[in-house]
Order: structure tokens, then C-alpha cells, then sequence
């Protein structure tokens, strides 16, 4: 039987503005504050809890759930989820972006995706990365239409596709992010995805 997550252990959001983190179960992640699913087939593993908590900083035994989820509540840029295909060259990434009350009231999808564009050039080229196309689109992802970008780079030679998904949570923006490498699978991973709604 799996294990709990943390988000398994934590209240449950009540409200459409309740901050929560996702959760995995087998091969299925759900998170109701964003109210999105996947499921992923035995080729893929999500990142433990542990993983996730040492990507956020947090020491794993330091604090109970509820101190954790208040922390994260506060922090900039909370990881939700990361999982990496048993291929070596796809990966998804979830992360959950604290826009504050002011941004968070005032900023659709469409508007991060004007604002975060922009900054993307210069983090590829920090890898190395060639740039061949960074650009705002537009995907049905879950059951509705978000803002996405969509990027193609190559490092060392080698093509780079992500898709950028935004989707706005209270005063969260929602980047789920998802990469292949050599072909560009990004659509094809992105229908895995369903509404909880």
C-alpha cells in the first residue's frame, strides 16, 4: 500500500483559495487547490516527499505537516511535483508561484506569461542553451484553455522542447512544466492531465 504524502496528511482545501500541495498515489497525482490530475503509466516515477521537501528547503524532520504547509504558504516558489520518465529525456515539473495579494488579484494567465517570457532568454542562455523558439500559445489543458509557453532549445546539440503551463489558483500561478528531448512529446504528455472538477 503507498505511503501518505504530505498533502495526504494536511487539511484538505475547503475553499477555492486554500493553499495545498498535490499528492501522489501510486501512479496518480491530484492536487485539489489547483485541481488538477494525471495519471502516469509504470514508465514514470514521481519524486518522493522527501525529494520534493529537499527542493523547498525543508528539512524533513524538523516540523510537522501543519508548520510545513504554513511555510510553504509563504514561500515564493513552492515545488509540487516532479516526475522523470524511465526513457532519461522527459520530465514533468510542478511548481506553485506566490503572486502575493496584490499581483495575485490583478495578474491572469495570460499576463505571467507576457511578464515571464521575457527573463526565459537570458536563463537558457545561462546553460548554454541555443534559443529556436520561445513563444506565447496557447494549449486545452485539463479540460480548459490556458496560457503556455513554448519552448524549443538545443544544448549540446541536442533538441530541448518544454511547454510552459500556467494556470491561476487564488493568488498561485500554477507552472507545470514539462520537457522532452530530440522530439517534441510535450502535447502528448500535457493529455495526460484531467480537470477534478
Amino acid at each position: 500500500e503507498p505511503k501518505a504524502t504530505v498533502a495526504e496528511t494536511t487539511a484538505p482545501a475547503t475553499g477555492e483559495n486554500d493553499f495545498a500541495l498535490g499528492l501522489t498515489n501510486g501512479g496518480t497525482y491530484s492536487n485539489t487547490f489547483v485541481g488538477i490530475g494525471c495519471d502516469l503509466d509504470d514508465n514514470w516515477t514521481y519524486y518522493s516527499d522527501e525529494q520534493i521537501r529537499e527542493m523547498n528547503g525543508i528539512a524533513t524532520d524538523m516540523i510537522d505537516d501543519e508548520e510545513l504547509l504554513e511555510m510553504l504558504e509563504e514561500s515564493e516558489i513552492v515545488y509540487d511535483m516532479l516526475a522523470v520518465s524511465s526513457n532519461g529525456f522527459d520530465n514533468i515539473n510542478i511548481n506553485l508561484e506566490n503572486l502575493g495579494l496584490v499581483y495575485g488579484s490583478v495578474l491572469s494567465e495570460s499576463g505571467y506569461v507576457d511578464v515571464a517570457i521575457g527573463p526565459l532568454e537570458k536563463v537558457y542562455a545561462d546553460i548554454d542553451a541555443s534559443v529556436l523558439s520561445l513563444e506565447k500559445g496557447t494549449i486545452q489543458f485539463a479540460g480548459a484553455e490556458h496560457y503556455a509557453i513554448n519552448v524549443h532549445v538545443t544544448v549540446n546539440d541536442n533538441d530541448l522542447y518544454q511547454k510552459i503551463i500556467c494556470l491561476k489558483a487564488g493568488n498561485y500561478m500554477c507552472n507545470i512544466t514539462i520537457s522532452t528531448s530530440f522530439a517534441d512529446r510535450t502535447d502528448e504528455i500535457a493529455a495526460l492531465f484531467y480537470s477534478l472538477d
